[in-house]
Protein backbone atom coordinates (compact mmCIF):
# COMPACT_ATOMS: atom_id res chain seq x y z
CA UNK A 1 0.00 0.00 0.00
CA UNK A 2 1.37 3.63 -0.77
CA UNK A 3 0.84 6.30 1.33
CA UNK A 4 0.63 10.02 0.45
CA UNK A 5 1.51 12.88 2.96
CA UNK A 6 2.84 15.93 3.92
CA UNK A 7 7.00 15.12 4.50
CA UNK A 8 7.86 16.32 7.71
CA UNK A 9 11.61 16.96 9.61
CA UNK A 10 11.76 13.43 10.34
CA UNK A 11 12.08 12.45 6.90
CA UNK A 12 14.76 14.94 6.59
CA UNK A 13 18.09 12.44 5.54
CA UNK A 14 15.71 10.14 3.29
CA UNK A 15 14.62 13.78 1.29
CA UNK A 16 17.99 14.57 0.93
CA UNK A 17 19.04 11.01 -0.42
CA UNK A 18 16.02 10.95 -3.09
CA UNK A 19 17.62 14.67 -4.19
CA UNK A 20 21.13 13.39 -4.77
CA UNK A 21 19.48 10.55 -6.40
CA UNK A 22 17.38 12.84 -8.81
CA UNK A 23 20.39 15.12 -9.87
CA UNK A 24 23.52 14.24 -8.53
CA UNK A 25 25.04 17.26 -9.98
CA UNK A 26 22.92 19.74 -8.06
CA UNK A 27 22.95 17.42 -4.74
CA UNK A 28 26.47 17.32 -4.32
CA UNK A 29 26.89 20.12 -2.07
CA UNK A 30 25.05 17.68 0.92
CA UNK A 31 25.04 20.96 3.85
CA UNK A 32 23.68 23.31 1.07
CA UNK A 33 21.00 20.80 0.27
CA UNK A 34 20.44 20.06 4.01
CA UNK A 35 20.05 23.43 4.84
CA UNK A 36 17.64 24.02 1.78
CA UNK A 37 15.62 21.27 2.82
CA UNK A 38 15.17 21.73 6.38
CA UNK A 39 14.35 25.61 5.49
CA UNK A 40 11.84 24.33 3.48
CA UNK A 41 10.56 21.81 6.25
CA UNK A 42 10.24 24.52 8.72
CA UNK A 43 8.50 27.33 7.05
CA UNK A 44 5.38 26.51 4.55
CA UNK A 45 5.81 30.29 3.08
CA UNK A 46 8.61 28.45 1.31
CA UNK A 47 6.42 25.66 -0.15
CA UNK A 48 6.13 22.18 0.55
CA UNK A 49 7.36 18.48 -0.19
CA UNK A 50 4.86 15.48 -1.04
CA UNK A 51 6.39 12.09 -0.54
CA UNK A 52 4.90 8.33 -1.34
CA UNK A 53 5.74 6.25 1.50
CA UNK A 54 5.70 2.45 1.07
CA UNK A 55 7.43 -0.38 2.78
CA UNK A 56 8.22 2.08 5.46
CA UNK A 57 10.52 4.11 3.19
CA UNK A 58 9.95 7.09 0.46
CA UNK A 59 9.91 5.99 -2.82
CA UNK A 60 8.59 9.50 -4.43
CA UNK A 61 8.94 13.20 -3.64
CA UNK A 62 7.08 16.54 -5.25
CA UNK A 63 8.39 19.85 -4.08
CA UNK A 64 5.62 21.96 -4.42
CA UNK A 65 6.27 25.77 -4.39
CA UNK A 66 4.00 28.88 -4.51
CA UNK A 67 3.80 31.23 -7.28
CA UNK A 68 1.65 34.37 -6.75
CA UNK A 69 -0.54 35.41 -9.48
CA UNK A 70 -1.98 39.20 -9.41
CA UNK A 71 -4.55 37.89 -11.91
CA UNK A 72 -6.10 35.60 -10.43
CA UNK A 73 -4.78 36.56 -6.35
CA UNK A 74 -3.91 33.60 -5.72
CA UNK A 75 -1.37 30.89 -6.03
CA UNK A 76 -0.49 28.83 -8.18
CA UNK A 77 1.19 25.38 -6.73
CA UNK A 78 4.42 24.88 -9.15
CA UNK A 79 5.45 21.30 -9.30
CA UNK A 80 9.28 20.94 -9.11
CA UNK A 81 11.75 17.87 -8.53
CA UNK A 82 8.82 15.41 -9.38
CA UNK A 83 11.03 12.11 -8.16
CA UNK A 84 9.88 8.63 -8.07
CA UNK A 85 12.74 6.35 -7.01
CA UNK A 86 13.74 3.36 -9.99
CA UNK A 87 11.95 0.77 -8.79
CA UNK A 88 8.91 1.98 -7.99
CA UNK A 89 8.68 3.46 -11.65
CA UNK A 90 5.64 2.93 -13.83
CA UNK A 91 3.41 1.42 -10.50
CA UNK A 92 1.01 4.35 -10.73
CA UNK A 93 3.16 6.35 -7.75
CA UNK A 94 3.20 9.74 -9.17
CA UNK A 95 -0.59 9.52 -10.51
CA UNK A 96 -1.23 9.02 -6.42
CA UNK A 97 0.69 11.66 -5.26
CA UNK A 98 -0.66 13.75 -8.42
CA UNK A 99 -4.07 12.94 -7.76
CA UNK A 100 -3.68 13.88 -3.72
CA UNK A 101 -2.24 17.20 -4.52
CA UNK A 102 -5.09 18.22 -6.92
CA UNK A 103 -7.66 17.30 -4.29
CA UNK A 104 -6.17 19.35 -2.40
CA UNK A 105 -5.42 21.93 -4.69
CA UNK A 106 -8.98 22.34 -5.83
CA UNK A 107 -10.37 22.77 -2.24
CA UNK A 108 -7.94 25.53 -1.24
CA UNK A 109 -9.15 28.96 -1.89
CA UNK A 110 -5.84 30.10 -2.32
CA UNK A 111 -4.72 28.17 -4.94
CA UNK A 112 -5.82 29.15 -8.31
CA UNK A 113 -3.98 26.15 -10.05
CA UNK A 114 -1.08 23.83 -10.37
CA UNK A 115 1.89 24.00 -12.84
CA UNK A 116 4.63 22.37 -13.69
CA UNK A 117 8.08 22.82 -15.46
CA UNK A 118 9.36 19.83 -17.80
CA UNK A 119 12.58 20.49 -20.14
CA UNK A 120 11.87 19.88 -23.35
CA UNK A 121 14.25 16.46 -23.68
CA UNK A 122 11.95 14.90 -20.67
CA UNK A 123 9.86 12.76 -22.71
CA UNK A 124 8.41 11.09 -20.06
CA UNK A 125 7.46 13.50 -17.76
CA UNK A 126 5.96 15.54 -20.31
CA UNK A 127 3.26 12.45 -20.95
CA UNK A 128 2.96 11.85 -17.59
CA UNK A 129 1.43 15.74 -17.20
CA UNK A 130 -0.24 15.25 -20.57
CA UNK A 131 -1.73 11.96 -19.12
CA UNK A 132 -3.32 14.01 -16.27
CA UNK A 133 -4.85 15.62 -18.68
CA UNK A 134 -2.35 18.75 -18.27
CA UNK A 135 -2.13 21.52 -20.94
CA UNK A 136 1.50 22.34 -22.46
CA UNK A 137 2.60 25.43 -23.35
CA UNK A 138 5.68 26.29 -25.49
CA UNK A 139 7.68 29.00 -22.74
CA UNK A 140 11.04 28.88 -22.16
CA UNK A 141 12.93 29.61 -18.64
CA UNK A 142 15.43 32.10 -18.20
CA UNK A 143 17.16 32.57 -15.44
CA UNK A 144 20.71 33.76 -13.39
CA UNK A 145 22.04 31.04 -11.48
CA UNK A 146 23.97 32.20 -8.82
CA UNK A 147 24.92 29.38 -7.26
CA UNK A 148 25.21 26.35 -10.15
CA UNK A 149 25.47 28.99 -12.88
CA UNK A 150 23.85 28.85 -15.97
CA UNK A 151 24.66 26.01 -17.63
CA UNK A 152 22.42 23.62 -16.04
CA UNK A 153 21.15 19.89 -17.67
Amino acid sequence: MIKIRFATKEDLNEMIDLYVDNNPKFGSDRRRLEYGLSALLNDPNKGYEVVAVAEGKIIGRIHIAMEWSVYRNANFWMFENVYVSPDWRRKGVYTLMHEWIYSRAKSDSNCCGLRFWAFENNKPARSAYHKMQMDGTIVELFENDFVFGNNNP
